[in-house]
């Protein structure tokens, strides 16, 4: 990220709260919010170059910035595709979506051992391991009783 292209003090008095927080490829914030810079995108700039006249010293300060906005925006978009990130974001996506039906066909069967139990256990915790977080995720809450009462019905008592 070039630093012309960080929100600085001066920018938010002239433009006021123009700017975005920082974010890596996945969307998601890089620092959290008190270490996190603001950042001005090429969209943001491109509005404000229409807005401001081009002697006025909003229209220099924004003509100046435009062309490193460009060039940072080409420059991460030929990343982006040499990197391959995206093709595995889909395969990611794609590969979740699979476990997640199976996972689900599977909840609609009835297990008669506990191995067909434990084995419903793991195809849950193998999906809340993709979801990321703390390894807990909307199965657990939807699917866990049935799971506990698929326990208690074949324990020994």
């Amino acid at each position: 990220m070039p630093d012309e292209l960080v929100f600085t003090k001066e920018d938010g008095s002239l433009f006021g709260s123009t700017g975005a927080r920082e974010q890596d490829w996945a969307g998601d914030y890089v620092a959290p919010e008190p270490q996190s810079r603001y950042i001005m995108r090429l969209c943001d700039l491109e509005e404000l170059h229409d807005l401001y006249r081009p002697r006025s010293k909003r229209g220099r300060r924004v003509r100046r910035k435009l062309p490193i906005a460009r060039a940072y925006e080409e420059t991460k978009k030929a990343a982006e595709e040499a990197s391959g990130v995206w093709a595995a974001q889909r395969a990611y996506c794609e590969a979740k979506s699979t476990l997640e039906q199976a996972m689900k066909a599977g909840q609609d069967l009835r297990p008669r051992t506990m191995a067909g139990v434990g084995a419903k256990a793991r195809a849950m915790l193998a999906y809340a391991t993709t979801v990321g977080g703390n390894g807990f995720s909307w199965v657990s809450m939807v699917y866990g009783d049935a799971l506990a009462a698929d326990v208690v019905r074949l324990a020994p008592a």
